[in-house]
């Protein structure tokens, strides 16, 4: 780089960059030369950097069967034109591009060593990762399959249920009598055949198999026929007296050697070849259930006929009365009506307080009175019976007086301003659980106890029907009476002007000030006219002698700027106005003072004591632009002044 670096005959470096050019200035020593000296071509060097070689390997399988053809394949980095040396547990074994090798076993490493041909390598060698083979032994599958039943009856329900080895997740071919018949994990069949043939081939899916499918064991069935078992009883008697015994005996088909289960009305009572009782009642029936030894039987149990017996016993004739109503108005027609018992085709006395009164199958009055009782005396014409006539039980009557309902409405107010909702209440009088509809201008407008118009109008006429839940009503309807609404007009909406620092309303009467900025009322400001002493904005609202308020006037902004002291004081502000830093000083020392800061709706916002000193510096920057009063509160005095915060 035209810099001097040795003079020797040769000239050697290790520190050369790329791009550095060497020349030669040679001075000769020959006698005569047309020059001392001359200068040599400039060589430009060129510096590769080192680079890392590496490599790494992959196998087509890692997990093979013995005998499998694995080929493992190297993947360079900075190899150049590399060479390649393959290992098997740190066994050379080959030096191709590629190792293929069929002889694996399990456990086997293998690495390969490659060795670059780049220029400047940080190593000539580079050592791959490892892969470990597994080789998975040789196995045979196997099948044998199993039944729910071998010997069965025509129509019964076999699965056959396969138990592999070596299946993987198998697949199952089942063959009945040799021909394809399913393929599911089992096979069940209710329309097997005498010495039917069952077998079934499984197609394994696991690895390293002798052969990929298995024929199981065969299972041959034996089918028998089915027979339906029944079974008749006969009575020696079936119409009785009390008291008679009674011998019942089956008539089995296809029983084989029957058990039986006797029962009587449905109950368990024996269960013997035959069933004698001799103490049944009328109407008892009598049935048997046999229960058949036979294994094919389409069912394992039959159920007899059913034997009704009739037994002429003695009876007790009883009658009662019931009643179309017990509880009436005066007039109502009540019928009365008997439910007899052992009467046979009776006859009736009727009975009104302990006199005859008809004698009808049924008996009905209009002219019933309160507490009357009814009753009635059957005579029965049945046979074996314990006494010929029954006195039914006695109803007594409840008659209700007639009422007359009313109903009243009031409202929560007659006299509203526009706008107000208004309530209305009925009060019910016999009415029971009364329901209602209101109505508003004689249009029906709703249907509860209450009812509530959010829009009332001037001259609205309200009223109510009443429906009463008491059943002795003189009418089941009532008008109650009509309420009439006075509704007074919203106040015009009044406008406010300003004359200097005075505010006027166009209302003269019922005027309510208001300080915008607070969104309050302005205490005291009643007046038709109102002079602020603070900055803001004011409105007014209107309140007329109804008590009804006006919609909010106009906004008027007015801005003070003056300062005016609320008296002489014993202090100074500086500076006034201020941005909200400003420094309060006492004109003489006292032990305590009290410094208190009020806002223009006379709230504390800030508060301090002095002890032992004249001065204090406040920095109220969190107050809003306004006008503000301070107070300082001494053992012997009050004094206070106006400060305005403006930023």
């Amino acid at each position: 780089n035209g810099t001097n670096v040795g003079t020797g005959a040769t000239y050697t470096s290790t520190t050369l960059a790329t791009g550095n050019i060497v020349t030669c200035v040679m001075t000769t020593t020959v006698a005569c030369p047309s020059t001392p000296t001359a200068t040599s071509n400039s060589v430009t060097m060129t510096v590769n950097p080192t680079v890392t070689p590496a490599i790494s390997i992959s196998a087509s399988a890692t997990t093979i069967c013995p005998g499998t053809a694995v080929t493992f394949t190297p993947t360079p980095t900075n190899g150049g034109t590399p060479a390649y040396q393959w290992k098997v547990n740190g066994t050379n074994v080959g030096t191709g591009a590629t190792y293929t090798s069929t002889t694996l076993a399990t456990g086997n490493i293998v690495t390969c060593v490659m060795t670059s041909t780049v220029t400047c390598p940080s190593t000539p060698t580079a050592t791959s990762n490892a892969i470990t083979m597994i080789v998975n032994p040789t196995v045979t599958p196997s099948v044998s399959i199993s039944a729910s039943a071998t010997s069965i009856c025509n129509g019964t329900s076999v699965t056959f249920t396969p138990s592999p080895t070596n299946g993987g997740t198998p697949i199952y071919q089942w063959k009945l009598n040799g021909a394809n018949i399913a393929t599911g994990a089992t096979y069940t069949s209710s329309t097997l055949n005498n010495g039917d043939l069952v077998t079934c081939i499984m197609t394994s899916t696991a690895s390293c198999l002798t052969s990929s499918t298995a024929t199981s064991n065969a299972i041959t069935i034996s089918v028998s026929g089915s027979v339906a078992p029944s079974v008749a009883i006969a009575a020696s008697a079936t119409s009785i007296c009390s008291g008679t015994s009674v011998l019942f005996t089956p008539t089995p088909t296809n029983g084989g050697t029957p058990t039986y289960q006797w029962k009587l009305n449905g109950t368990n009572i024996a269960t013997g070849a035959t069933y004698t009782n001799s103490s049944l009642n009328n109407g008892d029936i009598v049935t048997c259930i046999m229960t058949s030894s036979l294994t094919c039987a389409t069912t394992p149990t039959a159920t007899s006929n059913s034997v009704s017996i009739t037994v002429n016993s003695t009876v007790t004739p009883l009658v009662s009365i019931s009643t179309s109503a017990t509880s009436i108005c005066s007039g109502t027609n009540v019928i009365f009506t008997p439910n007899p018992t052992n009467g046979g085709t009776p006859t009736y006395q009727w009975l009104l307080n302990g006199v005859n009164s008809g004698t009808g199958t049924t008996y009905s009055s209009s002219s019933l009175s309160n507490n009357d009782v009814i009753s009635c005396i059957m005579t029965s014409n049945e046979s074996c019976i314990s006494s010929s006539t029954a006195t039914s039980n006695n109803v007594t009557m409840v008659v209700n007086s007639t009422v007359t309902p009313l109903v009243s409405i009031s409202a929560s107010s007659t006299s509203i301003c526009n706008g107000t909702p208004v309530v209305y209440n009925a009060i019910p009088t016999n009415g029971g659980t009364p329901t209602y509809e209101w109505f508003l201008n004689g249009s029906s407008v709703g249907t509860g106890n209450t009812y509530t118009n959010p829009t009332v109008a001037n001259n609205d006429i309200i009223s109510c029907i009443m429906t009463t839940s008491l059943a002795c009503s003189t009418s089941p309807t009532v008008n109650s009476n009509s309420v009439t609404m006075t509704v007074h007009p919203t106040p015009a909406t009044p406008v406010i002007t300003q004359t200097g620092f005075t505010l006027n309303s166009d209302n003269p009467n019922g005027n309510q000030w208001y300080f915008a900025n607070l969104g309050a009322p302005i205490g005291g400001g009643t007046n038709q006219t109102y002079t602020p002493i603070v900055s803001g904005s004011y409105y007014v609202i209107v309140t007329d002698q109804f008590g009804c308020v006006s919609d909010t006037s106009n906004t008027i902004i007015i801005v003070i700027t003056g300062i005016e002291n609320i008296n002489e004081t014993s202090f100074s502000i500086f500076p006034n106005p201020t941005n909200g830093n400003f420094i309060v000083q006492l004109n003489s020392n006292n032990e305590k003072a009290k410094i208190e800061l009020f806002d223009a709706i006379g709230q504390i916002v800030f508060k301090k004591e002095l002890i032992n000193s004249n001065k204090i510096e406040c920095n109220l920057n969190n107050l809003a632009n306004g006008v503000y009063s301070i107070r300082i509160t001494t053992s012997n005095s009050s004094s206070t002044q106006k400060i305005v915060i403006q930023k």
